[in-house]
């Protein structure tokens, strides 16, 4: 019963967009790069930590960058033109940074900038996405600007060493002058457009200057104590003279004792040196607006007087140094302290002035004591110079004459010019054996971070951990060169297929190529690069014909960086070829896909269309065959031999010839079968759309977007397939390879806009019919099965009904689901429409006459012939085969009860069904006698309840019967003369009988169990009816217990006593179903009315036998006459009445009670 659901299911699938999507995510694709990524862990030490903290307290990035707007500062501009005479490395470096808050208005703005390789990337993307802004009717605009396109991707390594932007912007005008169809009117906006979007880079945003040294500190492992004594130690540093004094201090050791490897040669320490001193200068700027002319070496000391050493104000006084309206903190920790002042081309004043804490405040740490708290002690001035000098300055407490001398400040001032720095006393250690784990610390974290983001990954570092990799290559000279090809070594260990990912390593790839051919590096450098080309050599091509051949697999292609670094694998002499080989293996690969999983099988007969079948998908040369619309064959049979599939190739030096070729078959004959053919079917409709979906959403530039050649040769295969389908016998092919081809062929009638004599609607139409005609025999035997399997157990617990109902009209929904599936968008459905519900109408009328010899079944024979109705008369003849057919299970009064649930809803059921089929072919006019194809089901459904009330009526005589009435004594017959065959039990009249409480049990337990059977199983439509028709055989059940022998009527003596015990019965059975749970209210009065018989018989059992023969209605109702007759007969002392009774008699003998006939 699932044919009509499998069928559903495969239609659904063959337009389920939802298939369409990418089998790899850019999510799953950067998963996987992640689990490929080697995580380097490289741990660092105490002096490294204090580096950092040194180092970032005052960072030059902080000046570098334009707190307000996020990007490149003054300083910073100034800084990197500086160098760039020496090495481009800081411009290099700061690549990720924008010089620029927003997008240039004018064009010329940029012009004069240096193209730096992010840039380049940027503008390179901006001009691959430009091409969908293209209007799709300018083809040939569209053709130019996909060959500008692929001329920049394809050079992108000489391209990226362009100077600056507008020799770029001159190149790229270059390029769409040359390119045949270039409107340059058009294009040169876009270029422009391009550029002004490329040089917008991130901005770096105010908080992240703030957050750098606590998140590198965060990607530590060394004690929070160090990290606070350190942090403590240079919070004092937080000044820009701080910076100088710093680099001041690095400058000397960089001969012996530079960061960078010992590897690094002559030249570039040369370099550093002279980069240390511009820093140098520059950064004077930032105190004096001046540049430095050199550093002074300030010694500090205090020489204190014997009484006051180490007393309380020695321990707590601190010098504090004011130049350049920058204050600076000195501590006396030692006896004399060293710090270094930059010199400036125009002189200023330094004053030294030494604080101590007041004895009030005394108990207070320095930053909690109140401005008030603090004195000072003595002040000397001096003002830097290119003389060495020495001043002194006696003080006292107070500055009364009694007061005594606490000491001496002692200020001696040494100077160095900018090129003959001595080595300066440091505050950290830079003959430090393993500091240049700091720099791969610093990069690994970035690295690591940037990889393990939650997102996509950034085309951009994190900042935080980029700014203090910036921090330490600047201050230190570190070249671009050793930045870029630690991160690119570390980033490829990640290599996979997503794109974010691509863009990611293409644009860091570019800043180590730039920095390979325009700053220093070492051998070791050196080897890494080539290592990263070379496992680009392996790996380019082929994510190139992957990710070309497999378009639709990709959530997002990828093209961009792939082609972009293609330029640094392939020479440029040879990079066009290979590109236009690449992109026609993958055309091949793409058809491939969509044809390869059709497999032949040998045939005994030749079969035209399965040789061209197979030509076609082995045939190198498919694209120059002969379209098959042109043919003339007929489309449904082609009896003439194609001589061409038993040919050679005549192209023996194509050795991909030579390997298709070898596929053909030699001497006998091919074909396929249905399931291979239906199979390739569906794959070609999903494998089209998949394609056309991808290629509409990527606007790719024309070089790249096959679709419409593509496009072409997929519809020639499906002319094929349709050709070798039609000659297959379908009666012998399964229903789900026929309809998945149909429902395959419809789509891409609709997606190719297959001309109309090839429309599914007219040349599938009789394939499908004749399916039509085949399932209705099936639909039958669906429908019998719903009855065999049926255990007619509630299902429906608001209905009552049982499993085959709703199965059958399942079954019936889904064969117009089936329908709707097809997609018929043709008058001929009305065909299949009208065929299903006639179909189904025949269906409904087997199941309702099955069911009906089911119930009738329970029914004993004799009672259905003297119930004698002539619409259950006409089921009787076929019960014999009901009731001797084998495997039959035993009907019980509760399964009779719901196959009625079933009866009394199944007109309903239709007719919903009947009206969802209206709704769902609204267009087709649905006569009115198909919404009621079991007219007579309303006489059967009001015939079973009177035959359910005759059955009652036999069962409660049966079982009552034994104990009222037994056998008449042997002797009695043989002495009296026509003497009974049965007679009144004179036990059951007893006192105290156990007859009588044994059978008012025996017969209250089995009205209890029908009644309980009544309530649990039936409808709440139906319940009032079965209740009122059990008791109506109930009523006259026990009523016939009184007329056994008619010509011998009970005496009235006798006739008390049984009417009594029905009269208590009756009042059990009524507060019985008064108690329990109804779907309708009841009350007594309705029950007794249910009770027609004996209701009589209560009210005159007493009655004086003259008034009721007076009051006899004429025997117009024989029940009541006959109900009468038993009370007037019982009265044997009256003559009158005597004489009525022996007139009577003979209209009564033989009668019995029968139910009330129960009418809706």
């Amino acid at each position: 019963m699932n044919t009509f659901e499998d069928l559903i299911q495969l239609s659904n699938e063959c337009c389920d967009f939802e298939e369409l999507t990418t089998s790899i995510t850019e999510e799953n694709a950067l998963k996987e790069g992640k689990v490929r990524f080697i995580k380097e862990q490289f741990e660092i030490t105490d002096s490294h930590v204090e580096i950092m903290v040194h180092d970032l307290i005052y960072p030059i990035t902080g000046q570098m960058l334009d707190q307000r707007s996020g990007c490149i500062s003054q300083f910073g501009k100034d800084l990197i033109e500086s160098t760039e005479q020496i090495s481009p490395d800081i411009k290099l470096i700061t690549t990720y940074f924008s010089q620029y808050e927003k997008v240039p208005e004018q064009f010329g703005d940029i012009l004069s900038e240096k193209l730096d390789p992010f840039t380049f990337f940027k503008f390179t993307q901006e001009l691959f996405e430009s091409f969908s802004t293209i209007p799709p009717d300018m083809k040939d605009e569209q053709a130019a600007m996909s060959d500008i396109i692929r001329h920049v991707l394809l050079n992108s390594q000489q391209l990226a060493l362009t100077e600056n932007l507008n020799q770029l912007n001159i190149e790229i005008v270059k390029i769409a002058r040359e390119t045949k169809g270039s409107n340059l009117e058009l294009f040169k906006p876009i270029f422009q457009d391009c550029f002004r979007r490329a040089v917008l880079h991130e901005k770096v945003k105010n908080e992240t200057l703030r957050n750098i040294l606590p998140i590198i500190l965060d990607s530590t492992i060394i004690d929070n104590d160090l990290i606070t004594e350190f942090t403590w130690k240079y919070k004092k540093y937080n000044t820009p003279i701080h910076l100088i004094s710093s680099l001041e201090q690095f400058q000397p050791t960089i001969d012996n004792e530079w960061l960078y490897p010992s590897s690094a040669n002559a030249e570039m320490i040369n370099d550093v040196k002279a980069k240390t001193t511009i820093l140098i200068e520059k950064s004077g700027t930032l105190v004096a607006g001046k540049v430095t002319t050199g550093c002074l070496v300030v010694n500090i000391s205090v020489d204190w007087e014997k009484k006051f050493k180490d007393k309380r104000m020695a321990k707590s006084a601190w010098v504090e140094i004011k130049y350049c309206k920058i204050n600076q903190i000195v501590e006396l920790y030692e006896k004399d302290q060293e710090i270094i002042l930059p010199v400036f081309s125009k002189e200023f004043d330094a004053t030294v002035t030494l604080y101590y804490i007041k004895d009030k405040y005394k108990k207070l740490s320095r930053n909690k004591v109140p401005k008030d708290g603090i004195g000072i002690l003595t002040q000397l001035e001096f003002v830097p110079s290119t003389k060495d000098k020495t001043e002194k300055e006696e003080f006292k407490r107070r500055s009364s004459s009694f007061s005594p001398k606490c000491g001496c400040l002692k200020v001696k001032t040494t100077f160095y010019e900018s090129d003959k720095i001595i080595p300066l006393k440091s505050p950290y250690n830079y003959k430090e054996p393993e500091i240049e784990k700091y720099l791969n610390f610093l990069i690994t974290t970035l690295v690591n971070e940037w990889v393990n983001s939650k997102s996509e990954m950034s085309l951009s570092p994190p900042q935080e951990l980029y700014l203090a990799l910036v921090e330490y290559a600047v201050r230190y000279s570190i070249p671009a060169t050793t930045i870029y090809i630690l991160i690119a070594k570390q980033l490829l260990t990640m290599w996979c297929h997503a794109e974010c990912y691509l863009n990611t390593f293409t644009s860091v790839f570019l800043c180590a190529f730039i920095s390979m051919k325009t700053c220093k590096y070492t051998d070791k450098e050196e080897k890494i690069y080539k290592n990263i080309v070379g496992f680009l050599e392996r790996n380019i091509r082929v994510y190139m014909i992957q990710h070309l051949s497999k378009p639709a697999l990709y959530e997002k292609h990828a093209l961009l960086p792939l082609f972009m670094l293609l330029s640094f694998i392939i020479p440029k002499d040879t990079i066009e070829e290979y590109v236009d080989h690449l992109v026609e293996k993958s055309h091949d690969n793409i058809i491939e896909s969509a044809t390869g999983g059709l497999k032949p099988l040998k045939s005994t007969t030749a079969i035209p269309e399965a040789d061209a079948l197979l030509k076609y998908c082995i045939d190198p040369d498919r694209k120059s065959s002969t379209n098959l619309l042109k043919s003339t064959h007929s489309l449904q049979t082609q009896k003439s031999n194609d001589e061409s599939t038993s040919e050679k190739s005549n192209d023996e030096s194509n050795s991909d010839s030579e390997k298709k070729s070898s596929k053909l078959p030699g001497k006998g004959s091919v074909t396929f079968n249905m399931n291979s053919i239906a199979n390739t079917c569906e794959t070609l409709v999903k494998r089209s759309k998949q394609l056309q979906k991808f290629y509409e959403d990527s606007s790719l530039p024309n070089f790249i977007n096959q679709w419409e050649s593509i496009r072409s040769e997929l519809r020639e295969f499906a002319y094929k397939l349709l050709k070798m389908f039609l000659v297959l016998n379908h009666s012998d092919c399964s229903d789900s390879s026929t309809f998945k081809f149909i429902y395959a062929y419809r789509e891409m009638f609709t997606f190719y806009e297959i001309e109309e004599e090839y429309s599914p609607y007219v040349i599938l139409l009789p394939i499908i019919l004749d399916w039509i005609g085949r399932v209705g025999e099936k639909m039958v035997d669906w429908t019998n099965n719903a009855i065999k399997f049926d255990k007619f157990e509630i299902e429906d617990k608001t209905q009552r009904t049982s499993s085959s109902l709703k199965d059958l009209i399942e079954v019936f929904r889904q064969s117009f689901e089936f329908i709707s599936s097809l997609k018929w968008d043709h008058p001929s459905i009305e065909e299949f429409v009208m065929t299903f519900l006639n179909l189904c109408g025949a269906c409904l009328r087997n199941y309702f006459e099955t069911l009906t010899l089911k119930i009738l079944s329970f029914f004993p024979e004799s009672i259905l012939h003297e119930f004698n109705n002539e619409t259950i008369n006409h089921f009787i003849p076929d019960l014999k085969f009901v009731n001797y057919e084998s495997g039959q299970q035993v009907v019980t009064p509760k399964s009779i009860f719901i196959m009625i649930n079933n009866f009394v809803f199944l007109r309903s059921s239709w007719s919903d069904f009947a009206k969802y089929v209206q709704d769902k072919f609204q267009s087709i006019d649905i006569p009115k006698q198909l919404f009621n194809p079991v007219p007579n089901i309303g006489d059967v459904s009001q015939s079973i309840p009177n035959l359910f009330s005759w059955l009652t009526s036999y069962m409660v005589t049966q079982t009552v019967m034994p104990h009222l009435w037994v056998k008449n004594s042997k002797m009695k017959k043989m002495l009296v003369k026509k003497a009974s065959t049965m007679v009144l039990n004179k036990a059951f009249f007893q006192s105290c009988s156990p007859i009588y409480a044994k059978t008012f049990d025996l017969i209250f337990r089995y009205i209890q169990d029908r009644i309980e059977e009544i309530n649990t199983s039936v409808c709440a439509t139906y319940y009032m009816t079965l209740i009122k028709c059990f008791l109506f055989g109930l009523d006259s059940g026990m009523m016939n217990l009184l007329i056994i022998h008619t010509d011998d009527p009970i005496k009235h003596k006798r006739l008390i006593p049984i009417m009594n015990f029905m009269r208590d019965l009756y009042n059990e059975v009524f507060q019985y179903i008064l108690n329990i749970d109804s779907p309708e209210k009841i009350d007594l009065d309705m029950l007794k009315s249910y009770v027609p018989y004996s209701s009589f018989m209560f009210k005159n059992i007493h009655v004086n036998p003259v008034d009721l023969i007076k009051n006899d209605p004429k025997f117009d109702d024989i029940m009541v006459s006959l109900s009468t007759y038993i009370i007037v007969s019982s009265h044997t002392d009256n003559k009158k009445v005597k004489d009525w009774v022996h007139t009577n008699k003979t209209r009564f003998i033989g009668r019995r009670y029968i139910p009330p006939e129960f009418k809706k």
